[in-house]
């Protein structure tokens, strides 16, 4: 008998959306039986099934208007409110939703579960304390609310730990960890050493059960295309360098623009003009003399994704904190090699001087990305031997094999 595979997901887009999906298609593509359950579709890859929305009644929204609110949604909208009266996390969510996935067809279906990004759409009470116990169920950590009560990052906890919030922190903390407690099977799959580091210094979760299984790119989604050819195809000269970074919201403090305006500012002075390609739901407007920036808005279509990181002579990634850094072996899967801060995940995905590089600092990044800029020769091996490693290391495929071992050991 064939294992059926599950996927939750609030949507089949964004970083972890689209990680979800990867996965899913993979699983396909090896003719594995996988279904992928989410509130949000833009895909019409097969196996895709919407739960049906949940809708507030008339008479729920009279009595908002009084200030009475019946529903979790509503009761949500009004608690992130008063989080926002004092803090702007990028992400804060709570325990409870409107939906009973743990009623939906698909979960009688599944013999192995996988969780993925599910804010707005799980509601961890029911489905936690109703979820049959003969499930494999595990939890994919695209971020950390796993381990924290509202907050999404590390890098939101730790920069908001003195904010009035921090009471509500520890509560919605303790709540939900009651509500895993009631289902101690839960398996945590880490994408990255670093998340899997993370989960482990935690200690709720017992080391056995949380697993370090990376995400990966089908091999067939982006392609390689010659460098001269894609900048012609996006209307840039076949000589002119071009530096690449990626973000679904560029402005997000946690992507580190500050420091990555610092390192072109750095290298501007003595490169005329660098351009740089931005791409994200939000156009850096930050002018900067001599940088020239062209944003190529949000793309998640895969090829015209590989025209814009085959274009790229490096990708630069600046964030503060990520638990993997997909966008990183996307470059890869296109030729196209990386520097990255010595933060979080990103550096488990460089091999230094192989693949691109590991800046300890501005200045460090800066004189890392000044010399590909001086001699086109370093960027061209570098990628040669990026495009090798993601062939070698970060294949959809892999994903899959490791998955498949976990789910029948």
């Amino acid at each position: 008998m064939s294992l059926k595979i599950l996927h939750i997901s609030t949507s089949d887009t964004g970083g972890a959306g689209l990680a979800a999906l990867r996965l899913h298609q993979t699983f396909l593509h090896q003719n594995l039986d996988s279904k992928f359950l989410c509130l949000e579709k833009t895909s019409d890859t097969q196996g895709i099934e919407v739960f049906p929305k949940f809708y507030t009644r008339f008479y729920y929204r009279f009595f908002e208007y009084f200030g009475i609110y019946l529903t979790n949604s509503q009761k949500n909208n009004q608690r992130l409110k008063k989080v926002h009266n004092y803090i702007q996390p990028e992400m804060y969510s709570f325990l409870r939703s409107d939906y009973s996935i743990h009623l939906h067809p698909l979960i009688d279906w599944a013999d192995a579960i996988i969780i993925h990004w599910v804010a707005g759409f799980l509601d961890f009470k029911s489905f936690f304390r109703q979820l049959p116990k003969n499930k494999q169920v595990y939890w994919y950590t695209h971020d950390f609310n796993i381990i924290q009560g509202g907050f999404h990052t590390l890098f939101d906890a730790v920069r908001f730990k003195n904010s009035p919030v921090q009471s509500l922190e520890n509560q919605l903390k303790v709540k939900k960890r009651s509500y895993l407690k009631d289902y101690n099977q839960l398996q945590i799959l880490a994408n990255s050493q670093f998340s899997y580091t993370t989960i482990i210094k935690d200690r709720f979760f017992k080391e056995k059960n949380v697993h370090f299984v990376p995400l990966g790119v089908p091999n067939s989604e982006l392609k390689t295309i010659d460098k001269s050819i894609a900048k012609q195809a996006l209307g840039f000269s076949k000589d002119e360098f071009l530096v690449l970074t990626v973000s679904a919201q560029l402005s997000t403090p946690r992507k580190g623009i500050d420091r990555l305006m610092e390192v072109l500012s750095i290298v501007a002075s003595d490169i005329l003009p660098l351009k740089v390609m931005t791409l994200g739901s939000d156009p850096l407007d930050t002018p900067i003399a001599n940088v020239d920036f062209y944003n190529m808005g949000s793309v998640w279509g895969p090829n015209f994704k590989s025209i814009i990181f085959s274009a790229a002579d490096v990708l630069v990634s600046s964030s503060y904190e990520e638990t993997f850094g997909q966008t990183v072996i996307e470059g890869y899967a296109c030729g196209t090699p990386a520097i990255v801060f010595n933060n979080a995940a990103l550096p488990e995905l460089v091999e230094f001087g192989k693949t691109g590089c590991i800046a300890t600092d501005v200045k460090d990044f800066s004189k890392h990305l000044l010399a590909m800029i001086q001699d086109r020769s370093i960027g061209l091996t570098l990628g040669q031997n990026a495009l090798k490693y993601f062939q070698s290391h970060y294949k959809s495929e892999y994903q899959v094999k490791k998955l498949i071992e976990l789910f029948t050991s």
